[in-house]
């Protein structure tokens, strides 16, 4: 009889071992760093989740050529709700360039104030949108202290695109023409359910001596 109480109170400590197990695993997995978990909300193209936080390979090009000078990382991250002006934007910080942004959903729209230290701009820009179809075109505000108005085109929608040697489902290619000027311009690529996974801006929208490409990275 007694081994036969030994051998359950065994079992029941083996089971209750198995138990904690995947009870610090899932503790452990909730603590990860969530770069490495993209982000899917209903296949928004720009998810505003708060804590996510995205990494970018910077490839600083020189002018007039396509050498490589410079190579760093740029940190993306969601932070918390702000109210400006009466409206509720998610606050994206940027470390290791000089302008945030603030960014809301209204509907199928997305609007983006530039923020550059105490320097908030004026007016919200309509960067981009839901269910975007090649050649769409519209006209928003240009930001960045620059006023004026921007125009988008939307470039290409692809159903995959492989960057940085990662392939993305629903990607579309935006060219954003600063002012009048078609020279100055960036180019960002969203991927549905994850967010910006390529930009590339050449001299001045770079704000540096030089053209910049930024990718993505997960690692």
């Amino acid at each position: 009889m007694r081994t036969i109480v030994l051998a359950e109170t065994t079992i029941m400590i083996n089971k209750l071992r198995i138990i904690l197990l995947a009870l610090c695993e899932i503790f452990n997995a909730c603590r990860r760093d969530p770069a490495i978990v993209p982000a899917s909300v209903d296949n928004d193209y720009i998810p505003l989740v708060h804590g996510v936080h995205s990494r970018y390979m910077r490839k600083n090009i020189r002018l007039g050529s396509s050498e490589i000078w410079d190579i760093d990382t740029i940190h993306k991250r969601i932070e918390k709700d702000s109210l400006v002006r009466g409206k509720l934007y998610t606050q994206i910080n940027y470390l290791g360039d000089g302008y945030d942004q603030i960014i809301r959903k209204e509907g199928s729209n997305y609007f983006r104030i530039f923020v550059r230290g105490s320097v908030t701009d004026t007016m919200e820009t309509l960067m981009m949108k839901e269910n975007v179809m090649k050649n769409e075109l519209w006209q928003s505000y240009q930001g960045r202290g620059g006023g004026g108005i921007s125009t988008f085109r939307v470039l290409d929608v692809k159903a995959q695109d492989t960057i940085n040697n990662i392939v993305y489902n629903n990607v579309a290619l935006i060219k954003e023409e600063w002012g009048t000027s078609t020279k100055e311009y960036t180019l960002h690529k969203y991927a549905a359910g994850i967010g910006e996974v390529y930009s590339y801006l050449p001299y001045p929208s770079s704000l540096r001596f030089n053209d910049a490409e930024l990718m993505r990275i997960i690692k």
